[in-house]
């Protein structure tokens, strides 16, 4: 994860940027199940499908008027 902070002339916080690296945690999730074993597919399926959600929506309309504007 990273995290950037955006501070005006008088130092004060105007925007915050947070990025997950999902790719990073869907290796160490999904690392350490045997692929070869069919019971571990739902889980892995789940797993990545958890994720997959964590990147989807917009984010809060005060953050991106105030980040893009």
């Amino acid at each position: 994860m990273t995290g950037f902070f955006i501070f005006d002339a008088s130092e004060t916080l105007v925007c915050e940027r947070v990025y997950f690296d999902t790719l990073s945690m869907r290796k160490q999730l999904l690392g350490g199940l045997d692929m070869s074993t069919p019971r571990n597919w739902l889980l892995a399926v789940r797993c990545f499908k958890g994720l997959l959600s964590m990147t989807r929506g917009e984010p809060p309309a005060v953050l991106t008027q105030r980040c893009d504007g």
